[in-house]
């Protein structure tokens, strides 16, 4: 399978599909352990999709994907948090899509990241989910609702 019928603008749509279930994890995540929210919700399709990356990947990547956040989309997101209650409700909304547009900007930058990669065929037990998390030193069996996303899809639940 070619790395152009995987990793496509087309992509996130389907990652996106699993935001509105995993939103509050995912910002607690964020926030406290630097779970990087684009790489969490890929993860999960590529889990989906039964596909793999490479533990190193994920390192890798968020790596890179980190330091393109701390220069671009952290300040920014950091300004319009300290905002909320100093601007009007337009303005914040108008700084909250200002926001989605910058994350979709790092949708983007993953997937030049990932333009040459031919991610390998999952095995049983193999988690893209958990391989992410663990980098972060963080156990998925503490967020089991991360685990059960799948089931909304039609495909069982990672193992914890």
């Amino acid at each position: 399978m070619s790395s152009q019928s995987i990793f496509t603008s087309s992509l996130w749509q389907a990652c996106e599909q699993y935001y509105p279930a995993v939103e509050v994890t995912a910002l607690q995540l964020q926030d406290r352990h630097g779970v990087i929210i684009n790489l969490l919700l890929l993860a999960l399709e590529l889990d989906h999709q039964q596909l793999r990356l490479a533990p190193q990947r994920w390192q890798q990547l968020h790596d890179v994907v980190s330091q393109w956040q701390q220069r671009i989309l952290v300040p920014y997101r950091q300004l319009r948090r300290l905002s909320k209650t100093h601007v009007d409700q337009d303005v914040y909304q108008q700084m909250l899509q200002l926001e989605l547009l910058l994350e979709h900007k790092c949708q983007q930058f993953i997937l030049q990241q990932l333009w040459n990669e031919t991610p390998e065929p999952q095995t049983t037990g193999q988690s893209n989910l958990r391989d992410y998390l663990t980098l972060l030193q963080l156990d998925l069996r503490d967020y089991p609702m991360l685990a059960q996303q799948d089931h909304l899809y039609g495909k069982l639940a990672v193992s914890l």
